[in-house]
Order: C-alpha cells, then structure tokens, then sequence
C-alpha cells in the first residue's frame, strides 16, 4: 500500500487551523492547532502580583520599623526631659544648702524647690551676705553678664532680670 504524498499546507492566517486538501489525509498535530500565548501571560501577571505583593509588604515593614524608631526617640526625649526637670528641681536647694553655711538667713527654697528668694543685708535690712547670692548663682551656672547686670543696677531702673539654662533670675534694689 502507497500513502500518497501530503499536499502542501496552506498558510495560517492566525484566525483558524489549516484543513487538509484530502479530508482522509492525516494532518500532523502541529499544523492544526494555533500557538498559545497563555503561559506567557499568565507568567506576566505572576510576576506583576508577585512585585506589588512585595511592594506592599515592603513598605508596611518599613513605616513599622519608621515607627518604631519615632517612638524610640520621643521615649528618650521625654526621658531627657524628665531628668533635666529633675535635676532643676533639685539644683535650687542643692545651691541654697551649699552656699549659706550654717546660716539660712535671706536665702528661702520656696514652691516645693522650684523657686529661690535671696535677701542681702544692707543698713536697714538683715539677709544673707553678697558672697552667699554669688555661690549660689555660680552653682547654678549663671552667666558673668548676670553679675555685670546685678553690679551695675540701680534703685532708679526698678525689676531687671535675665535668663540662663531654664532659670529667670530677677531682682531690684531698694531706694538708699
């Protein structure tokens, strides 16, 4: 028995399968179905989840951790805080205490530490001496345009004051 020969196939035009010209010819299995695009879509759209998925889990990771670090800093700038109030509340009396010697004349704590009266005696006045007021605002830090300030007040230039390192020092000479 003789197989007759395939006749040429015609060509594919992408919209249907080519029909053999003899229908009891077999047509070989490729010739009749079409290329599927499928999979390469399909790999596509995985891949384009697969990004966004990421991206998204990326950036929840990372405003977490940027959180996280915000939090961190408040805490330790409300710790920051928290001492150095802690440390002014107790420098007043700490000041007072080292500076006026077995004498608390003219030098009162007042407002539970927060707060200092200084008095220096004078003709008419009992207080602490000058020496005493000195110690106390070299012990807390103050600046020698506050002693310039004090040192050149008069009776005339009524309530002066300044400010250094959280404190407000103020104060006013009597009338001679």
């Amino acid at each position: 028995m003789t197989v007759p020969p395939i006749p040429p196939a015609e060509s594919f035009n992408g919209s249907e399968a080519t029909q053999p010209a003899n229908p009891e010819t077999p047509v070989p299995a490729a010739s009749m179905t079409r290329k599927s695009k499928k999979h390469v879509y399909f790999g596509l759209g995985g891949v384009v989840a697969g990004l966004g998925v990421g991206l998204v889990a990326g950036l929840l990771i990372a405003g977490s951790l940027a959180a996280q670090e915000d939090a961190k800093a408040q805490a330790e700038a409300d710790a920051a805080a928290v001492a150095s109030a802690q440390a002014l509340a107790t420098a007043l009396p700490s000041a007072a205490e080292k500076c006026s010697g077995d004498s608390t004349t003219g030098i009162e704590v007042m407002d539970q530490g927060q707060s200092l009266s200084m008095n220096t005696s004078g003709k008419k006045s009992s207080g602490t001496a000058i020496v005493n007021v000195v110690c106390v605002l070299k012990a807390l830090d103050a600046p020698d345009v506050l002693f310039s300030k004090l040192d050149s007040t008069r009776a005339l230039d009524g309530t002066q004051s300044t400010e250094w390192a959280g404190y407000t020092a103020s104060w006013t000479l009597p009338p001679r």
